[in-house]
């Protein structure tokens, strides 16, 4: 019957079934899975970058109508404090500057006139900076409005807004204000951006005049792409240890000022862009690895169902291999392995039928060989039985004569008894009995068997046994068959010997094992069939002398028994048989 150790699933993922079945398993769901989420990671990266590109777009033209219309703003308030700096003198002005916080007051944090090489300031809330000489190389006719950058030491260059005060009068000079940077552009020098996008606005000769981050190159990239795109466009560069998307636009000034366009560029980087799929990349590998182990337990819930069958029919099939003939199996899955289950056992009775049918075909084969031994063996007690029972049919025998006769012929048919009862011991079918066995009297009971055989064929037995042998545990009979099947092919392979055709049989007991060795001087066997000796069906003997079943049922024999058998041969030296059984009870070592 299958152990428990088997169907508990022990071998499981143990066999190259189980271990396809799980790999299947496992690559069904989770390849599945990679590629999707692979997909999906790259597509939504790919998503999200095309909807940063249009939103940095927007925003991009937002900044850049939102400055364009704070410096249309300036110039219209400029315009105004000309005019009544012309009717009524600066005392007349009142200026609120710029509040951040409130978001109210005006874009020019300081306005002054310049005439006749001085200045003149009108309002100004930065006394501590000295006026810059904008009037010496500004040429400005009717009514223009110039922008004029001034670089400084400071981070960012201050801008200046310069109109005539009357057109019509230029001896009246030009007004002038300083752009509040924090009014233009609305961020500040520490900026005020929406979250993770940074804003950089450059003149025309690629200056900045206002960077969220002062470290944001003007590079090659950029350049490139605006001499191929000069109005907007996109590129993506790297500064620092993050890769950015930029978007920059165009701002048109040239027709109200005089001044070349700007450039305004807005930043956000890969990393800020991919923050969403980077979060969701951790809660993905914790469903990855919560779905595998689902994976996992159900494999192996299903794979064990479906494979301990199967390991249960191959250790069936190996236990008939080894010679348990009748092994039968226990199935209980409630599908075509239980059906394929009871058909393995019908086999297994079958094959158990055979064998024993096949082992009484080779003892009877045996038998039939030693018949000559049988003739001559009943032929001596029957001539003594008729010559005396003819001496007793002439009459005139004494009483005492009489009594003499009848008592030589009661052991003669005694004798007779003996003879045919050995055979006939041998020749019934076996019924397989285990227990304790001498191997050396099964030996000493084979050799009497084949007494005859040896007598005509003149072969010496030489002994060399073990008198304190250990017992093992076998069936009798099987063994004798064995012995029977190993000395018979010895005998009829020292036909051709060279020298005293000799059979030596020696015992011994060694690591826990019994040792019986059946040596002869014959013929041998050819290195080219030796490994085909044991295959059933196979002989050289040819068909009058045997069936070829012999060696075949001698290993499975002694596989039963859990022995081992080895073929030594030299061809024309001898052949030397050595079987090893394990020692009944390891207490006799």
């Amino acid at each position: 019957m299958i152990s428990k150790k088997l169907e508990g699933g022990k071998w499981f993922l143990k066999s190259k079934v189980a271990q396809r079945m799980f790999l299947m398993f496992v690559l069904s769901a989770i390849l599945p899975l990679l590629t999707i989420a692979t997909v999906s990671y790259f597509y939504v990266g790919h998503q999200l970058t095309i909807l940063t590109e249009k939103r940095l777009q927007q925003q991009c033209k937002y900044f850049g109508l939102q400055i364009y219309g704070r410096l249309a703003a300036m110039e219209d308030y400029l315009a105004l404090v000309a005019q009544k700096f012309r009717q009524d003198g600066k005392n007349s002005i009142e200026h609120e500057p710029f509040d951040p916080i409130k978001r109210e007051g005006h874009g020019l944090r300081r306005i002054f006139v310049m005439a006749d090489g001085r200045t003149t300031p009108i309002c100004d809330h930065l006394k501590d900076h000295p006026y810059p000489a904008l009037s010496r190389d500004i040429q400005i006719e009717n009514d223009q409005t110039i922008l004029r950058i001034v670089s400084s030491n400071r981070d960012n260059p201050s801008i200046y807004m310069l109109k005539r005060i009357a057109p019509d009068l230029p001896e009246l000079g030009t007004i002038a204000g300083e752009i509040d940077p924090v009014y233009l552009w609305g961020i500040g020098a520490n900026g005020a951006l929406p979250p993770e996008i940074e804003m950089t606005v450059i003149a025309a000769d690629g200056e900045k005049l206002i960077s969220s981050n002062l470290d944001f190159p003007i590079d090659e990239p950029f350049l490139k792409i605006k001499q191929k795109n000069p109005f907007s466009g996109n590129y993506e560069n790297t500064f620092g240890p993050e890769a950015y998307i930029n978007i920059y636009w165009s701002l048109f000034l040239k027709h109200r000022f005089t001044i070349s366009d700007w450039t305004i560029i807005l930043s956000q980087s890969k990393a800020s862009i991919m923050a969403p799929v980077s979060r969701f990349k951790h809660t993905f590998f914790l469903l990855v690895l919560l779905t595998f182990w689902i994976i996992l337990l159900i494999s192996f819930s299903t794979i064990r169902r479906r494979t301990t069958p199967i390991e249960t029919l191959k250790a069936g099939a190996m236990k008939i291999a080894q010679g348990e003939y009748g092994y039968k199996v226990v199935i209980s899955s409630g599908d075509e392995f239980e059906s394929l289950a009871e058909t393995f056992n019908e086999m297994s009775d079958k094959i158990k039928k055979s064998q024993a049918m096949l082992l009484q075909s080779a003892k009877m084969s045996t038998f039939g060989q030693m018949s000559a031994g049988i003739v001559h063996e009943i032929g001596q007690p029957l001539s003594a039985i008729s010559g005396y029972a003819e001496l007793m049919n002439m009459g005139g025998l004494s009483e005492e004569k009489q009594q003499h006769y009848f008592t030589i012929i009661s052991q003669q048919i005694e004798r007779l008894k003996t003879i045919i009862s050995k055979f006939r011991i041998f020749s019934r079918s076996s019924h397989q009995v285990v227990a304790e066995v001498d191997l050396n009297r099964i030996l000493h009971q084979t050799q009497n068997l084949l007494e005859y055989q040896l007598k005509i064929k003149m072969v010496e037995v030489q002994w060399v046994i073990d008198g304190a042998l250990p017992p093992i545990l076998g069936d009798a009979d099987g063994l004798q068959q064995v012995f029977l099947n190993l000395l018979s092919n010895a005998v009829d392979a020292l036909e051709k010997s060279q020298g005293t055709p000799t059979i030596e049989i020696k015992t011994y007991a060694n690591d826990g094992s019994v040792y019986v060795e059946i040596a002869d001087n014959g013929c041998g066997i050819s290195k080219e069939i030796q490994q085909s000796v044991f295959d059933p069906f196979f002989t050289t003997k040819g068909e009058e002398k045997g069936t070829g079943l012999g060696l075949a049922i001698t290993s499975s024999i002694v596989q039963k028994h859990n022995g081992t058998i080895q073929l030594i041969s030299k061809a024309d030296k001898g052949t030397t048989f050595i079987l090893r059984f394990p020692i009944a009870d390891r207490s006799y070592i």
